[in-house]
């Protein structure tokens, strides 16, 4: 969903996943919004899934999970499509989440982005 948010500015289903304390997800929803207020968005940066490793901290309630990624290039263009910035993308990076089932729905508790090794 990041690369997503901010190429729409659609924060819907992303706060809707996200835990109230959440500290990377909150911070998405500030940049992402002021992206947006500045007339800008992103294009590409998609993330390719090349690992996975998920562990029970507390079944039923709290899971702990690392991602790996590879993230494509990306562009932030302005309303014109002028290129504002450009990003080379990522070769590999390991994202840690902290994932709690609450109040009926799955919660993104935090995400701890981290480089891989």
């Amino acid at each position: 969903m990041f690369p997503y948010v901010f190429a729409t500015g659609d924060l819907v289903e992303w706060k809707a996943m996200s835990h109230p304390e959440c500290q990377f997800c909150a911070g998405v929803v500030k940049d992402a919004e002021a992206m947006f207020a500045a007339g800008h968005h992103s294009e590409g940066g998609t993330f390719e899934v090349t690992a996975v490793r998920a562990r029970d901290v507390t079944p039923g309630y709290w899971y702990a999970a690392e991602v790996e990624l590879v993230q494509a290039p990306s562009t932030t263009v302005d309303a014109g499509g002028v290129v504002v910035e450009s990003f080379p993308g990522v070769k590999s990076v390991w994202i840690d989440a902290a994932i709690v089932y609450q109040d009926g729905k799955w919660l993104i508790r935090e995400l701890t982005p981290r480089e891989a090794k």
